[in-house]
């Protein structure tokens, strides 16, 4: 009977697999022989499960302890593909099962992330459970959904800030990843770990193991984010005095990373583009390979990610100066010094040829083309000279890298627009994307499907061809600044050696902040009656809607007291005062209406705090009671952008900012 029905002996032989995998997960483990069934799964030729079924499984199973199913059987089956293969599926069952499903039931990545997110989670769990859970996360990491990865690394804080053994382990785990993605979001959660720790063994034992994963052989990977969320780490400790043992000029930048000898050409490039004619083309999916070039080299990712990270950097290559240094010392005695003299004459050369000058001015056109002849004589004799030296491996460094850098010097100095090469470097990032693994028959049925095409939000899905450009882009600034300086271009300021991702706007989380709010951004609240339960430190309710507008615009009685505004007390009865805060409360739209029709009240507080010298205390407040506000004239703080929570005073960017800053403003 089975012979002649096989589509019921395949429906029971799926049937029996499932219930057997089931019955894994309440077994005592005592009575699963793990060796036996793998050796079963693998050769019997009677297991069959769907992929998504499998994996949705070992994610449920993956933080219960010495069950051979668990996270650590789930990480060697990820482990055994490469990035590229394993984004074909993996991408696809966590986009497809992170949520709830239709019955309102949340997916186990789902319920995994909210466990990990639960208050003191890190102080009740054990390091085993720990470590397993954070394991499985960090393969979360990998996500091109931007919200669901931001939410993975905070609940990964918190769910290890206090169990810096699973940390470690999980960073040793990963530490041949192939996956930048991964590994950058690892060391976040590290640098969250370290600045939520209280524990100085904590902090210690973290910021020796992230130096001796990252900085120990003076040559950390080539991440710009990477680097900083290590660095951060061990800074943090040595500001509280706890590794004073380890070299810090390896942990701070400039580190040691050389850049490509030549960017690839746009040919070079354009091989990856597909012919809208090809026979292959959608089975190769063309629009997808398209979508990355487009996005590099012409459309937002080139102009607001790339263009404007590259305008920060000076175009003079300050390492080259070691460079020219190496080549100087194997020329013939007296090179250095006709070297010398024919930059200055090239500079001369500049100032007098061919514009009008000073000399001009004052001197006879005879006079003035004489001295302009003589010039261009001496500086021809300098260079001939200079040449005449040099074998012919020397002249071609010569005519390619040393003319260029004196050009470049000099164009500097008189303030000329110059900047980097943006098209190399834009075509170093599509290659390096295939060079990743990018291939459109793998991911570029879920690339159509996640088009994010100009949608810049922190939530959205993007492509995987996106994520790999991430990680060229990064990769990619790490390079050069290593080898450039940061220039404001608004700024008369020299060039200064680069300090950290925060000069160029290029943080993208704040692992250390992990409160979790739950609430919808714009909740439907038709009737105003809905009772979001606030912290301790949010703002009252206001309920004073129901009087006709021109009433209430003049009513100041049922405003919102002020000093219970900024006044709070936490759970624990400590008192705190907000210094600085701007906060709306707005009217519950009416049903059936838009919220974004006009004519709902809103009220909007403003509060700015200054410290002032207790004696003129009396006579500031009564200067400040004769003041009309409008038009917000009084002088307010400046947040800078890139500054996470836990990082005043200590850290690198605080200080940046504190000498760049005054600290003070007279009123």
């Amino acid at each position: 009977m089975f012979e002649e029905e096989s589509d019921d002996i395949d429906n029971t032989k799926d049937w029996l697999n499932q219930w057997m995998i089931d019955s894994l997960k309440w077994r005592d483990t005592s009575s699963i022989d793990n060796e036996k069934l793998t050796q079963w799964i693998r050769s019997s030729g009677h297991f069959f499960m769907d992929i998504n079924n499998y994996l949705y499984f070992l994610v449920e199973m993956c933080a219960v302890g010495n069950h051979p199913f668990n996270g650590d059987r789930l990480h060697r089956f990820l482990s055994n593909y490469t990035m590229a293969e394993r984004d074909g599926f993996w991408q696809r069952h966590i986009q497809g099962y992170h949520g709830r499903d239709d019955s309102e039931m949340a997916f186990p990545i789902t319920r995994l992330i909210d466990w990990a997110w639960q208050d003191d989670i890190s102080v009740l769990t054990d390091r085993e459970t720990a470590r397993l859970a954070g394991q499985t996360l960090a393969w979360i990491l990998c996500t091109t959904n931007r919200g669901l990865r931001d939410q993975t690394t905070k609940a990964m804080v918190n769910l290890l800030q206090d169990q810096p053994g699973a940390l470690i382990a999980i960073l040793d785990a990963f530490k041949d990843t192939d996956d930048m993605y991964i590994a950058e979001r690892l060391y976040a959660v590290a640098y969250g770990c370290t600045l939520r720790s209280s524990d100085n063994k904590t902090l210690e034992a973290l910021a020796k193991a992230i130096y001796q994963r990252i900085f120990e052989n003076r040559n950390p990977p080539e991440h710009i984010l990477l680097r900083d969320y290590a660095r951060c780490s061990i800074e943090y400790a040595f500001s509280k005095g706890l590794v004073i043992d380890i070299d810090m000029n390896t942990v701070r930048p400039p580190y040691q990373s050389i850049l490509p000898d030549s960017f690839p050409t746009e040919e070079q490039v354009k091989k990856h583009e597909l012919d809208d004619n090809d026979p292959d083309y959608r089975k190769k999916n063309g629009s997808a390979t398209h979508q990355i070039l487009r996005s590099v080299l012409t459309w937002d990712f080139s102009r607001y990610t790339i263009d404007s990270a590259l305008h920060h950097l000076s175009p003079l290559k300050f390492t080259f100066k070691d460079e020219l240094d190496v080549w100087l010392n194997k020329l013939p005695r007296g090179s250095k010094a006709d070297l010398t003299r024919l930059e200055k004459y090239l500079e001369m050369r500049d100032t007098f040829k061919n514009r009008g000058t000073r000399m001009d001015r004052i001197w006879t056109k005879e006079d003035a083309d004489k001295f302009r002849e003589t010039i261009e004589k001496f500086y021809k004799e300098i260079d001939e000279r200079v040449r005449s030296r040099m074998n012919l491996e020397q002249l071609t460094f010569f005519d390619e890298q040393v003319m260029p850098y004196f050009l470049l010097k000099l164009q500097l100095k008189k303030k000329e627009n110059v900047g980097l090469d943006h098209k190399g470097i834009k075509q170093w990032i599509v290659q390096r994307v295939f060079d990743l693994g990018y291939n459109g028959e793998i991911h570029g049925d879920y690339d159509s499907s996640q088009r994010d095409y100009d949608d810049r939000s922190s939530s959205r899905v993007e492509r995987i061809g996106k994520k790999y450009q991430w990680i060229a882009f990064h990769q990619m600034m790490a390079i050069l600044t290593d080898n450039y300086k940061i220039q404001e271009r608004w700024s008369d300021r020299k060039a200064q050696h680069y300090q950290g991702p925060w000069e160029m706007m290029l943080r993208d989380v704040d692992p250390s902040f992990t409160t979790r709010e739950e609430r919808d951004k714009y909740p439907e609240d038709d009737f105003g009656i809905v009772d979001h339960k606030g912290k301790w430190w949010s703002m009252g309710k206001y309920d004073y809607w129901h009087r006709i507008p021109a009433d209430w615009a003049n009513t100041i009685a049922d405003m919102p007291n002020p000093a219970q505004c900024i006044q709070k007390t936490d759970e624990q009865g400590k008192e705190w005062l907000y210094l600085n805060m701007s906060y709306n409360w707005k009217e519950p739209k009416l049903v059936g209406r838009d919220r974004w029709d006009e004519g709902r009240k809103e009220i909007w507080y403003m509060f700015q705090a200054y410290f002032i010298p207790k004696t003129k205390a009396p006579a500031i407040k009564d200067w400040l009671r004769q003041q009309n506000f409008f038009g917000r004239w009084l002088p307010e703080n400046h947040s800078v952008t890139d500054l996470l929570a836990r990082e005043n005073y200590w850290s690198p960017i605080s200080k940046e900012q504190q000498r760049e800053t005054s600290l003070w403003q007279t009123l």
